[in-house]
């Protein structure tokens, strides 16, 4: 196993020789953040050869964002955003075999699948300015159906919560940057 750190204008990279595999770990403002990005990476090789639960699998994939995004034409990738086009076309067959009655208000799941049509890198800039590339896929939704919240409802419940920590974080380094600090838990810990 063979670890790199590169830096370069105030961001690491992160590179990992794992077992044969080379892994490129993506940009971080911080060699701890960088280091951070390895040891979740690693976390995450172990879980796979011990071949974990069905629901860790699903969380490992969800989770590649996080381990880098790596760069295009030397600029580094700062975000994935998805395009899904037919989205209709493929439910509304569904709904023919398996007709459903939706009421106003009523929310539920839907599980898609579908093919990666096109990769675009549209040109972006950091907040600090500096030139930023985020990746745009573009996918075509070839099958929907509407699925049981026993079937998705906890991975979807995951990432929702992965999402508010990580608003969470972002929101308290800004905060932080601009000297304002918060002590979250104080008053638990007084009692």
């Amino acid at each position: 196993m063979t670890i790199t750190y590169l830096a370069s204008r105030h961001k690491w990279r992160a590179l990992l020789s794992y077992q044969g595999e080379r892994f490129s770990l993506g940009m971080w403002p911080t060699e701890e953040a960088a280091q951070q990005a390895v040891t979740h990476k690693l976390e995450q090789l172990a879980a796979e050869e011990a071949g974990g639960s069905e629901m860790a699998k699903v969380q490992a994939v969800q989770e590649t964002a996080d381990d880098g995004l790596g760069e295009f034409e030397g600029r580094p990738i700062s975000a994935i955003k998805i395009i899904i086009t037919r989205t209709g076309d493929g439910l509304s067959k569904a709904m023919t075999v398996a007709p459903k009655i939706l009421h106003q208000g009523e929310s539920g799941y839907i599980v898609l699948s579908y093919q990666t049509a096109k990769i675009r890198f549209d040109p972006a800039e950091d907040e600090d300015g500096e030139p930023v590339a985020e990746r745009v896929q573009i996918l075509v939704a070839d099958g929907a159906t509407f699925v049981d919240r026993d079937l998705v409802g906890d991975v979807v419940d995951t990432m929702r919560e992965r999402i508010a920590e990580r608003e969470a974080r972002i929101k308290r380094e800004k905060d932080e940057a601009k000297g304002i600090f918060t002590f979250d838990g104080l008053a638990d810990d007084e009692e």
